[in-house]
């Protein structure tokens, strides 16, 4: 027999529990006790992915937070400025949860294209001077 790592050991001692709940429990907990084993087996095997999906579920979730935050605002802001930005704020939520993330790429796409064709290359170089911070690693050096 093939010797196993303590990671493999701890991966199939974990697989028998599931399959014991599986003869004692319903389906629900099985199902989803199995898609995590599922996981945790595809990453053990591909270590690369592994990084990867930690750091994506690590922006999920910084994306999340962010949209949970209350806006801020000046002291003495007009209330109806107020109401109209929360409005637009809960109906851009509203949108983004009904449609997939690839169509509001598209639409995305769509209008940066209309933009540049409208207002040329020199619009986007100018808007790119008024920013304030950048995320990070976005200037790239020149090769």
């Amino acid at each position: 027999m093939r010797k196993l790592s303590p990671r493999s050991n701890f991966l199939l001692d974990r697989l028998l529990k599931i399959l014991g709940m599986v003869e004692k429990q319903g389906t629900k907990k099985m199902k989803t006790e199995v898609n995590k084993l599922k996981d945790e087996v595809n990453l053990f095997l591909n270590p690369k992915r592994a990084r990867f999906l930690e750091l994506q579920k690590k922006k999920d979730r910084e994306r999340i937070a962010r949209n949970k935050r209350p806006l801020q605002f000046a002291k003495g802001t007009n209330p109806r400025v107020i109401a109209a930005k929360l409005n637009g704020r809960k109906g851009g939520l509203k949108t983004a949860a009904r449609y997939s993330k690839e169509e509001r790429a598209k639409w995305g796409s769509k209008a940066g294209n209309t933009t540049l064709a409208k207002l040329g290359k020199d619009f986007f170089k100018h808007i790119r001077t008024l920013r304030k911070d950048y995320p990070k690693k976005y200037h790239r050096k020149k090769k």
